[in-house]
């Protein structure tokens, strides 16, 4: 299954180096390129108890994608809640959605699970591109689940 998502992250304009049981990622070029290493074993975990295979590597890839092509250095990183309350919009996703955005992010989006491998997460719709809120960042805002 490593070669699958590592064939389908290179199909999809990622650059990917397999390292042990890691997969090297770049996307883009020079100064703004983003990197990660990302570790497969939780996601297999995931996808042995998984219904649909397919959906769940095209989920994981979703989200290491977002993760990935997210704005970096954008001054909303530092903007508070009430900031960034205005940009935000809600998105279902799936578990697998979230353990392919936390193997590159570190952080897990911030979401209420809906049932059955669906989650609400919350995005940030800025001026170069999209922003999955992190729990990170909630946590640094001060705010909770309620």
């Amino acid at each position: 299954m490593t070669h699958d998502i590592a064939a389908t992250l290179q199909q999809r304009q990622v650059h990917v180096e397999p390292l042990a049981d890691t997969l090297n990622l770049r996307w883009g070029n020079g100064l703004k390129a983003s990197k990660a290493n990302i570790d497969l074993a939780p996601f297999h975990a995931h996808l042995d108890a998984a219904g649909d295979q397919d959906a769940a590597v095209e989920g994981y890839i979703q989200g290491v994608l977002r993760a990935l092509k997210e704005p970096t250095r954008h001054r909303s990183s530092k903007w508070t809640y009430e900031q960034s309350a205005g940009a935000m919009m809600p998105e279902l996703q799936t578990e697998s959605f979230a353990l392919g955005f936390e193997a590159v992010q570190g952080s897990r989006p911030w979401a209420q699970p809906l049932g059955d491998d669906v989650l609400l997460t919350t995005a940030m719709v800025i001026d170069r591109g999209i922003k999955t809120i992190s729990q990170r960042q909630v946590e640094q805002w001060g705010a909770s689940d309620d």
